[in-house]
């Protein structure tokens, strides 16, 4: 249908077309990175574009992405001349400081997955002045496990509905909305649970007899006894 030149310009096209959405998904969180990753995936089951490139490409563009919105976030926080920890400082920005700086990693890696997430903390990240070498090590950690994700479930979608390539990238979109929706609902469930352990009155230890409280203390005086003769 398509000789093999024809073929090999659209997989270069698609491969830069997946760089320049996984790098400007961070400003314009409406764009489709995910979807494009995961149809990248379908594509490399059908045999047009290469899975390993395909990952390569969208965790290239993902991290350069994370780090120009540092950068730009930096930038805007030093132009402000607000110190970290400032009276002005925003709540959100209050919120997400306490949060990179307890939780660093968890909060990185756990942000890419999350809608609109990965702008929010690449920019406060910046304008609080996170370490940069930590943030890009911990962004790009959070990038090649983001595309290996979401390709490895396309790719597993297009060897499923090999006859179906838009079937197979919308069932891969849907399982990793899915799968995304349950992660959250499970995080949200065992941290109730832990603040439902740490609110609870102890127990007594199974087995062990009811505590028995003292009895108070009976004074008794006596009076001096005797006749007088």
């Amino acid at each position: 249908m398509f000789g093999p030149e024809v073929m090999t310009a659209a997989a270069s096209w698609a491969y830069a077309g997946l760089a320049l959405v996984t790098l400007l998904d961070v400003f314009v969180p409406v764009l489709p990175a995910e979807t494009s990753v995961i149809t990248g995936g379908v594509l490399a089951a059908a045999g047009h574009v290469e899975i390993s490139l395909i990952v390569a490409v969208a965790v290239a563009g993902a991290w350069m992405g994370d780090a120009l919105a540092y950068r730009i976030g930096r930038a805007l926080g030093q132009r402000r001349g607000r110190r970290p920890g400032a009276r002005g400082e925003s709540t959100v920005l209050r919120r997400l400081r306490r949060a990179l700086t307890a939780r660093q990693g968890h909060v990185l890696v756990v942000a890419r997955f999350v809608p609109g997430g990965r702008t929010l903390v690449s920019f406060a990240a910046g304008a609080m002045r996170f370490p940069p070498g930590r943030f890009l090590r911990l962004t790009l950690l959070a990038s090649a496990l983001w595309a290996t994700w979401a390709a490895t479930l396309g790719y597993v979608g297009g060897q499923v509905f090999s006859d179906r390539l838009w079937l197979a990238v919308v069932v891969s979109k849907a399982t990793a909305a899915a799968l995304l929706t349950l992660s959250e609902l499970v995080r949200r469930a065992l941290r109730t649970v832990a603040r439902m352990r740490r609110t609870a009155p102890a127990a007594p230890f199974p087995g062990s007899a009811e505590p028995v409280e003292p009895a108070e203390p009976v004074t008794v005086t006596v009076g001096e006894a005797g006749t007088r003769a």
